[in-house]
Order: C-alpha cells, then sequence, then structure tokens
C-alpha cells in the first residue's frame, strides 16, 4: 500500500491561487465538506499549493475530513467521553472534539505560540501532565515526527488513554523505505530529508512496531477501504491517506479480526454519512457498483 507522502511541486502564491479561481469558475461539480457540513464549488489549494485541499469556510484538511467520518464512525465512544485530549490542536478538529459530546476538552501544546495554537495546558507529551487512563478519547495528528524521542512520547499516549477509550493518529509515512531521523540536522537539511524544517524524521516501515513498542495496537484504515470512489473524490480526500486507530487495553475493539473490523468500520462510516444528510445524488456521482 502505497502512502501519500508530504512534499509535491510548490506553486508560486500569485499562480496558485489564479490557478483556483479558474478551476472554481470551469469547475461544475460540487464538493461538500464533512468538517462544517458545507457544500462547495471547490476547495482551496493546501500545503504548498497542494491542490483542492482546503475547506475555505472551517480550513480543514483532507485528513480532517477523513477524522471527521471516523468520528461519526466511532460516535459512541466520542461522545460518551468524559475527557478528550487534542495534541498541537488545529481549529478543525477542535470544534469536531467539542461538537461531539459533553466532555471536558483538553489541548496541550510544547510550544503553543509557536503555531498560534489555543490550548489549555502547556506541556511535552514525552511527561504529559496527566493521571494514568485520562482520556477516552485522544487525537495526535502530525506530532510525533516533530518529537526527538518519540518512543517517550508514544509511552505517553499509550498511558493516558482510557482502558476503555479511542485514539486517532496520523503523520507522514512512506511505508515502502525504511524510517530515516536526525534530530541534530539542520533546519535546511531537515526540509530537505523530512520535508519540513521542525520535522526531525521521515517515518517508514518500521512506524507501526513503534506503536506496538509503546503498548499501543494500530489499526490502519484508508478512505478507499471504508468510502467509494464518488463520496472521496466529491469531500476531496486523498485514498490511501492512512489513520491510524488505537484502542485502550479493555476496548471491546482491541480484538476484533481485522476483516470484522474492517466491515464494521465500513458500515459506521456509512452511517457517518447519513447522519450528516449525505446523498450522492444531490452531487451528479451515480452510486459506485464496485463491491
Amino acid at each position: 500500500m502505497e502512502a501519500v507522502e508530504s512534499g509535491g511541486s510548490i506553486a508560486r502564491p500569485g499562480q496558485m491561487w489564479a490557478s483556483w479561481r479558474r478551476d472554481k469558475r470551469r469547475s461544475s461539480t460540487t464538493y461538500f465538506c464533512p468538517n462544517c457540513r458545507r457544500h462547495l464549488r471547490s476547495f482551496s489549494p493546501g500545503p504548498r499549493g497542494r491542490p483542492n485541499a482546503r475547506c475555505p469556510h472551517c480550513q480543514s484538511l483532507e485528513r480532517h475530513r477523513f477524522l471527521a467520518l471516523l468520528f461519526g464512525a466511532f460516535s459512541d465512544e466520542v461522545g460518551a467521553s468524559q475527557y478528550v485530549l487534542e495534541i498541537a490542536p488545529t481549529d478543525s478538529v477542535t470544534s469536531l472534539l467539542k461538537g461531539a459530546g459533553e466532555g471536558v476538552y483538553v489541548g496541550i501544546d510544547v510550544d503553543p505560540a509557536a503555531d498560534g495554537r489555543k490550548v489549555q495546558v502547556v506541556a511535552d507529551l514525552c511527561a504529559a501532565p496527566f493521571r494514568d487512563g485520562a482520556f477516552e478519547t485522544s487525537v495526535c495528528f502530525h506530532v510525533f515526527e516533530h518529537i526527538p524521542d518519540d518512543h517517550a512520547a508514544m509511552r505517553e499516549y499509550a498511558r493516558v488513554l482510557s482502558p476503555t477509550g479511542v485514539g486517532f493518529i496520523q503523520n507522514p509515512w512512506r511505508p515502502r523505505r525504511p524510517t530515516v531521523e536526525d534530530p541534530s540536522a539542520s533546519p535546511e537539511d531537515r526540509l530537505r530529508r523530512f520535508g519540513q524544517a521542525d520535522h526531525v524524521r521521515f517515518y517508514g516501515a518500521d512506524f507501526e512496531d513503534r506503536l506496538r513498542s509503546a503498548g499501543l495496537e494500530p489499526r490502519r484504515v484508508v478512505p478507499e477501504q471504508v468510502m467509494d470512489e464518488p463520496t472521496i473524490q466529491t469531500m476531496a480526500i486523498t485514498p490511501k491517506m492512512p489513520i491510524w486507530i488505537v484502542f485502550g487495553a479493555d476496548s471491546r475493539h482491541r480484538g476484533t479480526p481485522n476483516a470484522r473490523f474492517e466491515k464494521d468500520l465500513r458500515r459506521k462510516v456509512h452511517r457517518s454519512l447519513r447522519q450528516l444528510g449525505w446523498r450522492q445524488r444531490r452531487f451528479g456521482h451515480r452510486k459506485s457498483t464496485t463491491s
């Protein structure tokens, strides 16, 4: 399975926005953002000029829109959570978590001022100031690749997840290559090797083993496993972009065989789509006939 890597060609800002406006005028396709539940003529460019990536209303990217559907699939767990944790918060995910239930939301970051993040706790994930099993739901998107001691961070993430909890993890990943890392590299070297000046590694084939060594049992899910192609296209979600779902030690999902888990998840995602009022015929797409 190939993963979508960060990076790609970089368009000049003027060219990027001119192209987006031209495509927006020409396009007759209607898009839908599951984060803010808005119908759109188009999505705007994302990081590095990536086309059709960012919702112009809620600012969600492809990974956030897939996460919104997974939240819906696990609405029983997420909605019933007493405490929810988001590491390195983003507005689009924060709004989803706060709207999912009545639980207490906690956002943490080691340096929130660096990216203008809004947090409740300033803390290092390698030494999280929370009791064991404190959070029934947690989100950790694009965090581990920034942390020199990612093993410590993963262990802490596992420690504060409730035994019956659910967590969602994502970061850049190249499954057919080895992990490359060098916390001592210069910002220029990091940009060249890892795709971003504040990254210290690019995860490869051993990423899931690293999660397991920290006490987590990852379930890798990609959109094309649980959604048909017209739905993926209309929500501008990258088909092979993975999100790892992890469950606490006592979760009823933990021992479910992979085939059954995928089948159940597909059903739950479809339920989530129905709850969003999703109807493919409204968007001019034929229903997929593939199984």
